[in-house]
Order: structure tokens, then sequence, then C-alpha cells
């Protein structure tokens, strides 16, 4: 549905799509660091000023003009008290990176009900705590498990 959905857009605009799960591969967190509402969490996690640790990138428009975006600060997590860089149980998601292997052997033990049902580390965020929604965590969860 994303796909379907930025193509349209594109052609609306004379742009070209870009998908992150298609070869070429494009530099989609690069891109993402450049925006000025977005920034990178202590725990290594991109953190959008509103929405949080809660963010995923399904695709980009390249456009064909330049666009001056301001200077904002990138220091987004500076007020926060940062609970992400505590909220693994197992430490698999912190400061000094993502042992994806730990994460998902934890998450599929019988005990890890509250990891399976969402990410503990991006649900700590405080920004964006009211626009999260249960069956995203879910499905995000779902898909992660079942790479």
């Amino acid at each position: 549905m994303s796909k379907k959905t930025i193509e349209e857009i594109a052609l609306k605009f004379d742009a070209r799509s870009f998908f992150p799960f298609e070869e070429p591969f494009q530099p989609f967190i690069d891109w993402a660091k450049k925006c000025s509402t977005m920034g990178s969490s202590l725990a290594r996690l991109l953190v959008h000023k509103e929405k949080g640790l809660f963010i995923s990138f399904r695709g980009a428009l390249g456009i064909n003009q330049h666009i001056e975006t301001p200077n904002n600060s990138k220091d987004i997590c500076t007020p926060c008290e940062k609970p992400c860089l505590t909220a693994c149980p197992v430490g698999a998601l912190n400061q000094d990176g993502y042992d994806v292997i730990r994460c998902k052997e934890y998450v599929n033990t019988p005990s890890c009900q509250e990891c399976r049902n969402s990410c503990l580390v991006r649900r700590s965020c405080p920004s964006g705590q009211n626009l999260r929604l249960k069956e995203q965590f879910n499905f995000h969860m779902r898909a992660f498990l079942n790479d």
C-alpha cells in the first residue's frame, strides 16, 4: 500500500520514487538526518521531535529543485530524562548499539509478553506518546519476528 501511494504522489509532482527495500539502495537514514525535525537518540535510533522513536520510512520522493531547510537543533533528546537507555530488559538496544539476535532470542521466550507486543525502548520515548496505536506496535513486532 505504501509503495502504490508514494508512486501516485511521485507521478502527481513529477518526482522519482525511492524505496528502502529496492535496489539500488538509497541512504534513507542520511536523508532523514538532514530533516529539521529528525535527530539521533542516545539509543542510536532516529528520533522525530513530535513522533519520538516510533517512526519508519516507507519511501522518499526525488524532486528536481533544491529546498532550503532551517538549521534547527538536532538535539531533540536534551530535555528528556532518556528512558530509552534503560528500557530494554536485556540491554539489546542501548547507546552501544543494537544486538538484534539477543533481542529476538529474548522476545521469543515465554516470559516476554510485554516486549512481544511492542519494543519497550521505542515505547519509552515521551515524544509522540499520544500518537501510538497498539495495532501498529503489534504489526511491527510481528514483522520483526518473522524476518
